[in-house]
């Protein structure tokens, strides 16, 4: 049997598969929005949407974020939990309390401030 071949030497059935894949994918990302880079899957806030409601949280307690670094966000999604904390430190030089903790309820958006200590 006389099989096409791409330049190559690989059957051009193969390049056919390799393409739906990848268009299958592009349009599941597209339906659904978001990535894995935006968020969990499990989780019903972005990374985005999370940074926004923990800044806004911190500013409440009266923290100056620009005397911070950006808070390193991770998000906990087991069933007990599906919370994201939001971890501040000081910029430059520290000092004893130089930090806190911002923990937000991944369903209600209500937030804890923990202060350093």
């Amino acid at each position: 049997m006389n099989r096409r071949r791409n330049a190559s030497g690989a059957p051009l059935y193969r390049n056919a598969a390799i393409i739906a894949i990848f268009a299958a994918a592009a349009i599941l990302v597209a339906c659904t929005g978001r990535t894995p880079l935006d968020a969990p899957p499990s989780a019903a806030f972005t990374y985005s949407e999370v940074n926004k409601l923990v800044a806004e949280a911190a500013r409440s307690n009266g923290a100056n974020l620009a005397e911070y670094s950006s808070p390193v966000i991770s998000y906990d999604g087991t069933k007990s939990e599906d919370q994201w904390t939001a971890s501040f430190t000081l910029k430059g030089e520290g000092r004893p309390g130089g930090h806190f903790t911002v923990i937000a309820d991944d369903r209600s958006k209500r937030t804890k401030f923990l202060p350093g200590e």
